[in-house]
């Protein structure tokens, strides 16, 4: 199975990208994406840094990130299970001067060690062939009988062991400014405004993804609701509208370390509140 890495980039390279653009877009450092496709996984400071930057990464290129983080958990256990032979130092042993006296007394106790174990070994084939006279012989073919029975019985199905992925915290969210992060799944419209700034309009084909950053509102009129995922500061958001439905957005950066999200459907209004 290839590495994690080169699944990454060649799913950047198929979509075109280089690793700057990828940064802008992800807010990832350009060193950390190049430890990601080239497997040095050492050179991020943490693994919960390692497994939310895959995630980030993954969505952006469009990668299933719960594979891709199956993939990775399997890479690093390998490698974990690599255990260095223990070195001895054999020269050390060999200069080792044992006493002549002490030598003599271990041969005699070997020898005796022996002498024992041939006696025992005399005395259990004689009382073997003796039991064997009196039908104990029998019984034992009775017995192995009984075992060769039960092991043709049929064996208790087990049922077979699911492995559930593990779940992989988001990045700390931070409250200093907005971060925008937008994924389309199918083709969608937009218009957007940061900090009373008009953006621009753009249309996102799917599987491509755009970054809107602001210091304390950004409004979104979308079109193709259902086409969109939008990621607030490490906050994933729920389906937005149905496909084809056109929504307004209002995402504002709150004093007390909050976000509050204003979504308008059809003149319907919704409130809600991101925090920690």
């Amino acid at each position: 199975m290839e590495p994690v890495g080169k699944l990454l980039k060649e799913k950047r390279l198929e979509k075109g990208l280089i690793l700057d653009d990828v940064a802008d877009v992800t807010k990832i450092r350009k060193k950390y994406l190049e430890a990601l496709e080239s497997g040095n996984y050492g050179e991020i400071p943490d693994k919960v840094y390692t497994k939310s930057f895959l995630k980030i990464y993954s969505e952006f290129l469009g990668i299933d990130r719960v594979y891709v983080l199956k993939r990775y958990l399997d890479e690093v256990s390998q490698e974990d299970s690599i255990i260095a032979p223990k070195q001895y130092n054999q020269k050390s042993f060999g200069e080792r001067n044992f006493p002549k006296e002490k030598t003599r007394n271990n041969r005699l106790f070997s020898v005796l060690i022996g002498v024992l174990v041939i006696a025992m070994l005399v005395w259990g084939f004689i009382f073997i062939k003796g039991r064997s006279k009196n039908g104990i012989v029998a019984e034992n073919k009775t017995t192995l009988t009984n075992i060769e029975e039960k092991s043709n019985q049929e064996l208790p199905v087990v049922p077979p062991v699911v492995e559930i992925p593990e779940e992989v915290p988001n990045p700390a969210h931070i409250y200093d400014k907005l971060i925008l992060q937008l994924n389309a799944t199918s083709r969608v419209w937009i218009s957007a405004t940061s900090d009373q700034t008009s953006v621009d309009q753009f249309t996102l084909n799917a599987g491509v993804s755009k970054s809107i950053e602001a210091t304390k509102k950004i409004k979104l009129n979308i079109g193709n609701a259902g086409g969109l995922r939008i990621n607030i500061n490490g906050f994933d958001l729920n389906s937005l509208g149905n496909s084809g439905e056109t929504i307004d957005l209002e995402i504002t950066l709150s004093p007390g370390k909050s976000i509050q999200v204003v979504t308008i459907t059809g003149g319907k209004i919704e409130t809600k509140i991101l925090t920690d």
